[in-house]
């Protein structure tokens, strides 16, 4: 699955383990969220493949932090 949005794409390999993540501006960090608000990803480095293979199967926030802005997309994991 890809999803294009202004400034970056967002892809979901098959496996659901890993999100791929393309923008054409610097990228200082990306947080992933889950419902409640807790960060449980942070990643400062290699934004283009984000390992989620830790997260349950559920509904999360990307939050991607670029220099002068901040974009946040909901995701969702899907365990098969």
């Amino acid at each position: 699955m890809k999803i294009s949005f202004l400034n970056e794409m967002v892809d979901s390999s098959q496996s659901n383990h890993i999100v791929h993540l393309n923008s054409s501006e610097e990228i200082i960090f990306i947080k992933i969220l889950d419902n409640s608000g807790k960060i449980v990803l942070v990643q400062r480095e290699k934004f283009e493949n984000i390992d989620v293979s830790n997260l349950e199967q559920g509904n999360y926030f990307l939050e991607i932090d670029y220099s002068k802005t901040k974009v946040i997309r909901k995701i969702s994991k899907i365990n098969y």
